[in-house]
């Protein structure tokens, strides 16, 4: 992290210290009792922090995301007339790129489908220059070319897919990474997910909370804090 990178880091800490102990005196001028204001107040704090780690991750691998189908792409487009030596350097971008576009909330690490592909994928692209190589006729060389394209084609309509995914609320996701247990999540579609992360975070703090907060005036000033603390890289 450069030194701009931590000033700027520092100086999002101490605003939000500043606004949750704003917050914190304006539910307690509501009528909150001490006992829980405290508890909420700790809990978003933990919840804001989280929630803007989990948000960097996902920027981070959906940023990988695109960059893998933008290389795709370019292979299907142009590698039947690129030297062989171009696009292994290529698929040895793309398998570099695939290898960071995990996230709880896109397409996951321990998702054996995509993982089987993977591992095909690197066997191919091991497998590329040598294969070219050794083809003695065109109709030989024409075959690995149409057997790579295949699984390029594969790869990328997983991704194509996975890029239509809408993101989750961060503050709901970090509520229920503290609270819940992550492995509810691995099997569930992406609209499910997040639908069900939402009730999740709803039944257990954000109704109540967000009452208190209407009470006290401050719900304006809440969604201001939420945006500024996660949705900002330090």
């Amino acid at each position: 992290m450069s030194f701009g990178e931590r000033a700027k880091a520092r100086r999002r800490r101490k605003e939000q210290k500043r606004a949750l102990k704003s917050i914190k005196g304006m539910l307690l001028a509501a009528g909150c009792t001490r006992k829980q204001v405290r508890e909420d107040v700790r809990e978003l704090k933990e919840m804001l922090q989280l929630g803007n780690a989990l948000w960097m991750d996902y920027e981070e691998a959906r940023a990988h995301l695109w960059n893998a189908i933008a290389t795709i792409t370019r292979l299907l487009e142009h590698m039947g007339a690129s030297p062989a030596q171009e696009v292994r350097a290529s698929l040895d971008t793309l398998v570099a790129e695939l290898e960071k576009i995990y996230h709880e909330c896109s397409i996951r690490a321990d998702d054996a489908d995509f993982q089987c592909t993977m591992q095909s994928l690197k066997k191919m692209v091991g497998q590329y220059t040598q294969n070219v190589k050794d083809a003695k006729t065109e109709a030989g060389s024409a075959l690995a070319l149409i057997m790579l394209r295949s699984e390029l084609e594969n790869i990328k309509a997983v991704l194509d897919d996975a890029g239509e995914w809408e993101q989750p609320d961060f503050l709901a996701l970090a509520y229920f990474f503290l609270h819940g247990e992550k492995e509810e999540l691995k099997d569930m579609e992406n609209m499910q997910r997040n639908a069900y992360v939402m009730s999740f975070f709803a039944e257990g703090f954000l109704q109540a909370f967000m009452g208190r907060c209407e009470e006290a005036g401050i719900a304006e000033a809440m969604q201001t804090l939420v945006q500024n603390c996660i949705y900002d890289k330090p």
